[in-house]
């Protein structure tokens, strides 16, 4: 067997050499990104689209022969992957980006998802390799409902009655054809009559009452993967990985099996993974929960967890730890990540406390009794602060400062609307006007409104 790691193995030592050459950066990051804005607007659901000429994939043995996977705006539906990556070479910076439809949990309804492949990643569509099942929608038209029964016979013990206008998800057919084998939930199967439903499936495969299914999983639903880990070309260019966005109805999370490992997600996660580092689940946005080992661990925007990994014999990533406690991330390696290639409004969270002081036990003003050449330092009032992504008021609100609390800026602007912006860090600002100083903030730089 090949070892499929080497694939992703050779990238990175083809990007060494690429990395110390580039003078382009971040411009070819840029140009590589726009490409998906450009030529991907119409993508389909249950599609990968083409971004930059350093995207690769391989196609499963039972892929239409005449899909065309070379030009910016190619898009090939997820069943035909057997895997895809993204390298940065020749003057490119990998990206490409699959829009999914994959199953809620304990529920056979579909949900919409984003993934965004950037920098050096490979993946390895685990969705067509024995856990995807091919189904076909079968509705219940009979008036009465349908029964659906543990084997295909009148007899069989009752799983379950269903009510007309039902949506099940059909398998195949009894020898007979008068049965037809369905999914209930994601994991649970059953037989109901040919009769109870919508349209003739004779033409489905034949199948046995003695067959086994998986839980029923959509192509992209569970992958392994593995990515470069630190490895961004210059300042304003995240490292590679991946960016997952899930906005299940109802908050309800969407749940994806990567090497090994349960996410729940409800928000988007920027994913890495090496075996020496293992995998590094940074929540931006939302909430998640891992599972690994027997253990659990949730995660709210802003923070990073890692499960630690190994490779079994037939080269797939496992755990071999519970999920790390959560950790701070550092917002200022995430800021730059590609967000607005994802199908919703995101932002990249992050702990405001990593920025700004708390408010002082007792109450008392945190900038009271400062000496005039101390560092310069802000609180606010009664009515608060917010804290925007640019030093602009259409800025996003990545955080908002409470009476009392503090900060000491790093530099000012003047920003859109004329007005003047404290900088906390990249993409963190607090208008001037809805602070009150201590120190000497005549000293604080002043900057680009970009930089």
């Amino acid at each position: 067997m090949i070892n499929r790691w080497l694939i992703l193995a050779t990238t990175l030592m083809m990007t060494i050499s690429v990395i110390a050459q580039d003078n382009n950066c971040p411009t070819l990051q840029i140009a590589s990104l726009s490409t998906i804005t450009e030529y991907c607007d119409e993508q389909s659901a249950n599609t990968l689209c083409y971004g930059s000429p350093t995207t690769s994939i391989t196609f499963t043995d039972s892929a239409d022969e005449s899909l065309r996977f070379a030009l910016s705006g190619d898009a090939i539906p997820l069943t035909s992957i057997d895997w895809v990556s993204t390298s940065s070479e020749a003057d490119t910076w990998g990206v490409t980006r699959a829009f999914m439809q994959v199953y809620a949990p304990n529920s056979l309804e579909v949900q919409s998802a984003t993934m965004v492949l950037f920098g050096n990643v490979v993946v390895f569509n685990q969705g067509t390799d024995g856990i995807a099942i091919q189904t076909t929608d079968v509705e219940v038209t009979s008036v009465q409902g349908a029964n659906i029964r543990q084997s295909p016979s009148p007899d069989a013990r009752l799983v379950v009655p269903v009510m007309r206008g039902t949506i099940l998800k059909a398998i195949g057919v009894s020898d007979d054809a008068l049965w037809v084998q369905v999914y209930i939930d994601r994991d649970t199967v059953g037989w109901v009559s040919m009769s109870a439903i919508s349209e003739d499936f004779t033409e489905l495969p034949t199948v046995s009452p003695d067959d086994e299914y998986p839980t029923l999983i959509a192509p992209m639903q569970a992958f392994d993967f593995q990515s470069g880990i630190s490895d961004a070309t210059c300042d304003g260019v995240p490292s590679s990985g991946i960016l997952l966005q899930a906005s299940g109805d109802d908050n309800a999370p969407i749940e994806f099996y990567i090497n090994g490992v349960t996410l729940q997600l409800d928000g988007t996660a920027y994913l890495q993974a090496q075996p020496e580092a293992g995998m590094l689940v940074h929540v931006t946005d939302g909430t998640a929960q891992l599972f690994a080992s027997e253990g659990q661990q949730k995660i709210e925007a802003g923070y990073v967890s890692r499960v630690l990994l190994d490779v079994d014999e037939d080269d797939n990533f496992y755990p071999i730890d519970v999920p790390s406690i959560p950790l701070v991330y550092d917002y200022q390696e995430l800021i730059n990540l590609p967000i607005d290639l994802l199908s919703s409004p995101s932002r990249v969270g992050i702990d405001v406390y990593t920025l700004i002081t708390p408010r002082p036990i007792g109450g008392e003003s945190p900038i009271a009794g400062m000496a005039l050449d101390a560092p310069c330092k802000f609180t606010v009032g009664q009515t608060g602060a917010n804290i925007r992504s640019e030093p602009s008021p259409s800025g996003s609100i990545i955080g908002v400062m409470g009476y009392r609390e503090s900060a000491k800026p790093i530099g000012r602007t003047i920003g859109a609307g004329s007005y003047p912006w404290w900088k906390l860090a990249d993409g963190a600002w607090v208008r001037v006007d809805t602070t009150v100083t201590g120190g000497d903030c005549a000293s604080v730089p002043n900057i680009p409104s970009d930089g």
